[in-house]
């Protein structure tokens, strides 16, 4: 499958899917773009990382305003968002892997979190 298609794919899975299920899929996104941007940036591949930042920075953005605001946790989540963008920010003007892993590690535990209150009998 050429990278074209396969990006397709997964732009077609993103739209058509379950709501619940796609909020695990952007975390997971972030996530690997966030370690493959890390990867770049130890390997001098500096143009990659800078795309694979802005690509983290594009699904968490979308994240963030996707939130409805009337619960409680929404408000903690936007702000855990917000500081995540700053750091990704932060990680791509300062070339830093160490941030990139930092914020992929908050991506994975949402995303962990989230997968867990999608159980049965959670929801």
């Amino acid at each position: 499958m050429t990278a074209n298609a396969y990006s397709a794919y997964k732009e077609q899975a993103i739209s058509t899917g379950n709501p619940r299920e796609v909020i695990g899929k952007l975390f997971n996104a972030s996530t690997v773009a966030l370690r493959r941007a890390a990867i770049a940036i130890r390997e001098k591949r500096l143009e990659n990382a800078n795309n694979d930042i802005l690509h983290a920075e594009n699904i968490v953005f979308a994240l963030d305003h996707t939130l409805d605001m009337q619960y409680p946790v929404a408000g903690q989540l936007h702000e855990l968002y917000n500081y995540m963008l700053k750091r990704m920010i932060e990680a791509n003007l300062k070339k830093s892997d160490t941030i990139l892993d930092e914020v992929a590690g908050y991506l994975s535990e949402l995303r962990d979190t989230w997968e867990k209150a999608q159980q049965p009998g959670r929801a």
